[in-house]
């Protein structure tokens, strides 16, 4: 799944009702990912929380990041489908 915010901005998420554990990207403005943190779902109560303010994150299966050699301080290209528009 993936976050587009409005604007760069604090965020976080969580597990609540989800049954499969999940890797998060946390992704600045300019692609660089901050972070990548493993969640959960045997602890669906607990936030997590963007290092500092992010553009977008994005939510993958566990161990999807680690099986691409994709780490924090990489960049990623974001391209947003045409016909969706974000505000």
């Amino acid at each position: 799944m993936l976050f587009v915010l409005p604007r760069t901005m604090p965020f976080a998420v969580w597990m609540k009702g989800t049954r499969l554990p999940l890797d998060i990207a946390f992704i600045d403005e300019t692609g660089r990912i901050v972070a990548i943190k493993q969640m959960d779902p045997q602890h669906n109560d607990r936030i997590y929380t963007a290092p500092q303010p992010v553009r977008y994150a994005i939510e993958v299966n566990r161990g999807w990041f680690d099986q691409r050699h994709i780490r924090a301080g990489q960049n990623l290209e974001i391209s947003v489908p045409h016909g969706i528009q974000v505000r």
